[in-house]
């Protein structure tokens, strides 16, 4: 089975603005990837100005590979969703299997949530991002915390769980945060949660109670 996905943020404006396609052909468990990401709407910018946002001239990138065969069952699972005929109004994302085009997913979260992952996972398996990492400290407990997107595995204080699920709730309930409205910690107090830059953010108390009960 092979599945394109054409993927394009509406409302980025450059030098952010991009557009991708990600084809995905599945033989069995094996899962044979290719990535484009072209940069779009550059030409009235100066190179001065692309430095200045940290861009260089061609910033584009492409990759070829395979997949951990863990992904297998989230790439097949691009068949399942149900399909409309016009883009969402923030994201265009486009889906084709085996050469029909299906339309774009209803729901849109979710393909976008798996998007990204895969994304994410192709960074990580051309060793230009890390896994990512994050502390977290609750009224009740301590834990580090480590997404391993190349080989889609969760970690909790380094041993691993089996169900990526969790770490897909955990993501999503401290990632809910409205960053523009809180401000970053002079130190940790809990409950509240670091990344890997350093940095700590409070954490409000309904979302310290959903993370309590998706950890525990």
């Amino acid at each position: 089975m092979n599945i394109k996905i054409s993927y394009q943020p509406v409302y980025l404006a450059p030098p952010f603005a991009y557009a991708s396609v990600l084809d995905i052909e599945l033989q069995g468990t094996n899962v044979k990837a290719s990535l484009e990401i072209e940069y779009t709407g550059r030409d009235e910018l100066s190179e001065k100005e692309l430095k200045e946002h940290g861009f260089t001239s061609n910033d584009d990138y492409s990759w070829q590979g395979i997949l951990h065969t863990n992904w297998e069952p989230d790439v097949a699972a691009f068949e399942s969703f149900s399909f409309r005929n016009t883009p969402d109004e923030d994201i265009y994302l486009h889906v084709a299997i085996d050469g029909v085009d299906l339309g774009f997913p209803k729901d849109i979260q979710h393909a976008n949530m798996l998007f990204q992952e895969l994304v994410q996972a192709i960074l990580e398996s051309d060793q230009l991002e890390s896994p990512l990492s994050m502390q977290l400290k609750l009224k009740s407990m301590d834990v580090e915390l480590k997404w391993n997107f190349a080989e889609r595995e969760f970690y909790i204080d380094n041993e691993m769980r089996k169900n990526w699920n969790t770490g897909r709730e955990v993501l999503n309930k401290v990632y809910s945060i409205d960053f523009e409205r809180v401000n970053a910690l002079k130190k940790p107090k809990a409950p509240c949660f670091g990344t890997s830059t350093g940095e700590w953010f409070p954490i409000e108390n309904n979302t310290h109670n959903q993370l309590l009960k998706i950890l525990t």
